[in-house]
């Protein structure tokens, strides 16, 4: 393999700023000409991340990564902050769908027109609506989650919200499986209600703007209960369709005095409705037949112990996963009359 100085030259800026990506002005001031910069792109050493970005060829970029954003924050001006859908991947977060794959920043600067690669958002960010992280300007949790919620339809809403409520009562905790037990112990309830708190101020200092009021509706129905962005998806159309949902992660007991967890349950009814997302039962054969067996198990217990369900799963449409909820709890009541 023939060792270039260009190759030496990559290494060496490696060294000293880490993986990439890199902006321009720090490949200047390591000692790197422009010409230098346009001949390792033309070879294919770099690859342009957007304009005035490059990283080495072939590195994948961690956009989890407070420090992968760097290098584009550096020409948006003094208080602009990493925001959207790119906070949101740092915090790992519930993004509604549809995302924008851009980079997302926020300034009171004036926004680019177009960008394929670059959304800037033009606002106004309080020091409360920022946190610094591995040195990077990154929207607070509540103001991603009220951000990412403004503008959207009610059911996409409630992902972010939600998803940010378990981040903001249980911390590191918040995407465990453990999350449903932790907020059932004592003193969860303190926790979500200051995590709640923080949404409603930050969605206080937007007020006025693009989608606010359908944000407060959204505000609530928040509930950290919700496991997954799909699971909050089918609750914000149920809650949208007319039904009301009595309990959410409910602790049920089957006939063998095993304890799950239901999604969505009417302990009045003894129903129980389950939303298969696309995750549950995972990806490679042998993870799938495992659970789906589980599951199989599961039912069948909570069925012995007097429980009727009714569940769907994940690509049918709304209005037919509502209606069907709807038929089951209008038979169950009518059994129970």
């Amino acid at each position: 393999m023939h060792w270039s100085r260009s190759d030496e030259r990559i290494v060496a800026v490696r060294r000293r700023l880490g993986d990439g990506p890199w902006a321009r002005q720090q490949l200047l001031a390591a000692g790197w000409s422009a010409r230098q910069i346009e001949r390792d792109l033309q070879q294919g050493r770099l690859e342009r991340v957007i304009r005035g970005v490059y990283a080495p060829t072939g590195v994948v970029l961690a956009w989890d990564a407070p420090q992968t954003y760097a290098p584009p924050i550096l020409g948006a001006g003094d208080d602009a902050a990493v925001s959207f859908e790119s906070a949101a991947a740092i915090r790992r977060m519930w993004i509604p769908y549809p995302a924008d794959p851009r980079i997302h920043l926020s300034s009171s600067g004036r926004p680019v027109t177009y960008d394929p690669v670059v959304r800037r958002h033009r606002t106004h960010l309080r020091d409360d609506d920022v946190d610094v992280l591995a040195g990077v300007r990154v929207t607070s949790v509540a103001r991603t989650a009220v951000d990412l919620a403004r503008g959207k339809a009610f059911a996409q809403a409630l992902a972010p919200l939600d998803s940010a409520t378990r981040i903001l009562a249980l911390g590191e905790a918040a995407h465990s499986a453990a999350g449903r037990v932790l907020l059932a112990r004592p003193g969860a309830r303190r926790r979500v209600d200051a995590a709640l708190g923080e949404l409603r101020a930050a969605a206080g200092r937007i007020a006025g703007g693009r989608g606010t009021r359908e944000l407060v509706r959204c505000l609530e129905q928040v509930d950290p209960r919700s496991e997954s962005p799909y699971e909050s998806w089918c609750r914000g159309e149920l809650v949208s369709a007319g039904v009301r949902i009595e309990a959410l992660g409910l602790e049920v007991r089957g006939a063998s005095g095993r304890l799950y967890y239901a999604d969505f349950a009417w302990p009045s009814l003894r129903l129980i409705a389950e939303a298969d997302g696309v995750e549950k039962y995972g990806s490679d054969l042998r993870t799938v037949r495992e659970r789906v067996m589980a599951e199989r198990h599961r039912q069948r217990d909570l069925e012995d112990a007097g429980w009727e369900f009714v569940r769907w799963t994940a690509g049918e449409p709304a209005l037919v996963f509502t209606a069907r909820v709807a038929r089951a709890l209008a038979a169950a009541t009518a059994r129970s009359a």
